[in-house]
């Protein structure tokens, strides 16, 4: 069950994207009063280097971004998702190790991915805390939970996305992003074969949706029923 989950995470992981910084001033500065970069700048860059695999130099940026604005959410959430995706190359490695015999290896890297899964989860929790209404931080944090074995915390987390998702959708009932946000939160709990026929309900409203085409591929092949 647990390998299931994590191949879930796998396939339904935020994806990293940079930000527009079409409105950047560009107007030059004197050296003594330059002004800060623009945030979303600089959150596009770290997500840059996430997207080229660059992890670490991504997080350095993230932690440089974070530490000249503290209260920035998205930097926090962002930086949780990329220690959650270098947990999931460590569970990676450490299955690939046990399958060869190299017991010790394969300890090793399911120890430190454990490790990037809980620092991950202190990451949420003060996106979180920033934002109580970030639904992507607690649909995350849940995740990384369930991977540590909090379990209960875990599912709360999932319950508190679902509302704040459900919130929104009730806004806007059109937006597809909200209602696969929810089919991932009933993929996390396990329920595959549920998540799959609402990810074609999805589908079928709207056809033209490359994501919502995705998740159901994806689903079908976490259910059995692609080759």
């Amino acid at each position: 069950m647990m390998r299931i989950i994590y191949c879930f995470v796998l396939l339904f992981a935020v994806l990293l994207v940079g930000c527009d910084s079409s409105n950047t001033d560009t107007a030059e500065q004197e050296p003594s009063q330059s002004k800060p970069q623009d945030k979303s700048k600089l959150l596009g860059q770290a997500l840059e280097l996430a997207g080229q695999h660059k992890f670490d130099e991504a997080l350095t940026a993230l932690d440089m971004l974070i530490a000249e604005y503290p209260d920035y959410a998205e930097a926090y959430f962002r930086k949780g998702n990329i220690l959650h995706g270098q947990g999931n190359l460590l569970y990676d490695r450490s299955v690939a190790m046990d399958s060869k015999g190299d017991v010790a290896a394969a300890t090793k890297n399911s120890v430190e991915s454990t490790g990037k899964f809980t620092e991950a989860v202190n990451v949420f929790n003060k996106a979180i805390e920033l934002n109580p209404d970030y639904g992507a931080a607690y649909l995350d944090r849940g995740i990384n939970q369930i991977l540590i074995n909090q379990r209960k915390a875990g599912y709360q987390s999932l319950d508190k996305a679902e509302e704040i998702f459900k919130a929104k959708l009730a806004e806007d009932p059109t937006d597809v992003g909200f209602k696969i946000q929810l089919v991932n939160i009933t993929g996390f709990r396990g329920e595959f074969r549920n998540a799959l026929e609402d990810a074609k309900t999805i589908l079928s409203e709207h056809p033209d949706s490359e994501d919502a085409r995705n998740l159901v591929l994806e689903l079908e092949e976490v259910v059995g029923l692609r080759n």
